[in-house]
């Protein structure tokens, strides 16, 4: 019987996801209880013959038009017969235990409970995982199923009953590009007091490193989506960064501005830690607020 089904939207990612998918075949949980269903929003690598050559774990492969992320997602949710989806990603391994975790903490509640997992970003892409230095997503040290804020509703290791993710109508699809589907829809379930649980012994690895000049461009996207974030809330507005001090130094400072320029060698080749912590601080805040300004001149 089915209990839990791993969502895993993917695209152009399968030379991670062979990594991934090992994972899987490594599981305590018994693979009659749980499936995977990939949504694959139409891969020009060898993402299908990837998949094919696990024919051992229980996956569903579709390849479905490029929509988007939270489009993918709710496309394999529909395909789910699992009691609960447990969200991932294809570039996020799985411990051993990473499955059966969630199966036992949604068992003992026996309600609508979302449980948050340990995720772990790596330092490198060695291969076998060097779990050197590795650093938490959620960086508190919090006990097991201590209550978090909706903000922390991260889909690389997030499970959520099923039924209630379709009340809600799972993901909104008008997030096309990079960042926030996952934390407005963690918003909306706070709004319908649905308690978010962390879940330690639950982990996963984020086998995925971004450059500096590729995490600048992912701020800048995150930026526009997060005008989408604040026309569905736009109470929201101050939490999303929009305050007025900080939008008017976005607006007044450019690339060859002397803040600019200083944060950028403070980044890239401080002395001191503090100095890179700021300088990397700034670009990606400034970024962010250019992101959105480029689509929403006028809103903000």
């Amino acid at each position: 019987m089915i209990l839990i089904s791993v969502i895993i939207g993917t695209y152009n990612q399968g030379h991670l996801l062979r990594k991934v998918l090992g994972g899987y075949t490594q599981q305590t949980v018994p693979s009659d209880q749980f499936e995977i269903i990939i949504a694959d929003s139409s891969s020009t690598d060898n993402t299908a013959d990837i998949v094919a050559d696990f024919s051992m774990l229980p996956i569903q492969y579709h390849c479905i038009e490029n929509q988007g992320k939270a489009y993918a997602r709710n496309y394999a949710a529909q395909q789910a017969s699992g009691a609960y989806l447990l969200i991932t990603d294809a570039d996020m391994i799985p411990d051993e235990n990473f499955i059966q975790a969630h199966i036992k903490a949604h068992d003992a509640t026996q309600d609508s409970t979302c449980f948050e997992g340990a995720a772990f970003n790596l330092k490198t892409l060695e291969w076998p995982l060097n779990l050197t230095g590795m650093t938490p997503q959620i960086g508190k040290v919090l006990k097991k199923q201590k209550p978090l804020g909706w903000y922390y509703f991260l889909t690389g290791n997030v499970s959520i009953p099923t039924h209630l993710f379709h009340h809600v109508n799972g993901f909104s699809t008008d997030f096309t590009g990079y960042g926030w589907e996952d934390l407005e829809l963690g918003y909306r379930l706070h709004q319908l007091n649905i308690p978010l649980l962390y879940l330690p012994t639950s982990i996963n690895y984020h086998y995925h490193i971004v450059d500096s000049v590729a995490e600048l461009s992912r701020h800048e996207e995150k930026g526009k989506s997060a005008l989408i974030f604040m026309a569905k809330h736009p109470e929201l507005k101050c939490f999303l960064g929009f305050n007025a001090l900080a939008m008017g130094l976005a607006k007044r400072i450019t690339p060859t501005s002397c803040w600019y320029r200083l944060a950028k060698h403070y980044a890239d080749q401080g002395r001191f830690q503090w100095q890179k912590k700021l300088g990397t601080w700034f670009l990606t805040e400034y970024h962010y607020r250019i992101g959105a300004l480029s689509d929403g001149q006028a809103v903000l």
